[in-house]
């Protein structure tokens, strides 16, 4: 697989995870119904990213970009002196839940000393073992009275097989700060269409097929792919991670109205069985998503 494509899917994760410094905390952050509570939230949270991310496909692969049933998600506390109190859906003979015992004894400390106190902080590595590549990516919270601090992870091993060698075999000519510069202009237009992209691509002498081929080798896909992929996420962000209304996050990222918004999101696999929720609103985002059946 391109390093260049799994560096597009850690920004994925890593952008998603977080709007979970966000959120706003109005309860007490002690004790083990809470840690289940989160726990449980966090975890909805990740899994309806990783099946948006397989459903959108992003970096081009055969099937699902993260390895079927590879996505774990764990919870562990400890105390002050570093000592384990809590774990949920921990196991230590888990290869993947291993390198959360690595990345922690390397890190435990650190995350003490540089993340905030009070508040939900992301936390995230990438690790390669045996050639298989994992994201591991969360958040910690260190309680300033107790000094506890408790960490929920979801750990998620990648595909490393890529496309077929053609694909693999394309030079740029073109740089990527470019295909940057040429998408930041393009998403700020509000026209996801192939006519804009060649106006778009035109107006800084490129034809829109030399500027396909490069933002593919960069970024997975062509730039109006890319584009629908995107809006799609980030409206996915604001519905869980704001209290917005559907029609005005729908018309910020270029939807006709709030229904096709939802369609959209409807096509998504499992997003109407995870336990969503709309924390500022503390309204659940699968009733929400499923108002989309009557306009399908």
């Amino acid at each position: 697989m391109k390093q260049q494509l799994f560096d597009v899917l850690c920004s994925k994760v890593d952008s998603f995870i977080a709007q979970f410094e966000q959120i706003p905390i109005n309860k007490i952050n002690d004790g083990l119904a809470w840690e289940q509570f989160y726990f449980t939230y966090f975890s909805s949270m990740t899994n309806t990213l990783i099946s948006s991310i397989n459903h959108l496909d992003y970096v081009q692969f055969q099937s699902s970009v993260v390895v079927p049933k590879s996505v774990d998600n764990i919870c562990l506390s400890f105390d002050k002196n570093n000592q384990l109190t809590r774990a949920i859906d921990f196991n230590q003979q888990n290869p993947s839940h291993q390198l959360i015992t690595k990345y922690l004894a390397d890190n435990l400390e650190k995350i003490r000393t540089t993340k905030e106190t009070d508040s939900y902080q992301k936390i995230f590595c990438k690790d390669v073992v045996n050639d298989k590549k994992y994201i591991i990516s969360g958040t910690s919270y260190l309680n300033s009275r107790t000094h506890n601090i408790t960490l929920n992870f979801c750990i998620i091993e990648v595909k490393t097989e890529a496309k077929p060698a053609s694909s693999n075999s394309f030079t740029p000519s073109i740089d990527r700060s470019i295909c940057k510069e040429v998408f930041e202009k393009f998403i700020k237009v509000g026209d996801c269409t192939t006519a804009s992209a060649s106006n778009i691509a035109n107006s800084i002498g490129l034809d829109l097929t030399t500027l396909n081929n490069n933002f593919k080798y960069y970024y997975g896909d062509e730039m109006v792919k890319h584009c629908r992929k995107e809006r799609l996420l980030k409206s996915l962000e604001l519905i869980l991670f704001s209290s917005d209304e559907i029609d005005d996050i729908a018309n910020k990222y270029g939807f006709f109205n709030g229904e096709q918004l939802l369609t959209n999101l409807n096509a998504i696999p499992h997003i109407d069985t995870n336990n969503l929720i709309r924390y500022n609103k503390n309204a659940h985002c699968k009733d929400i998503i499923k108002k989309a059946d009557y306009a399908t």
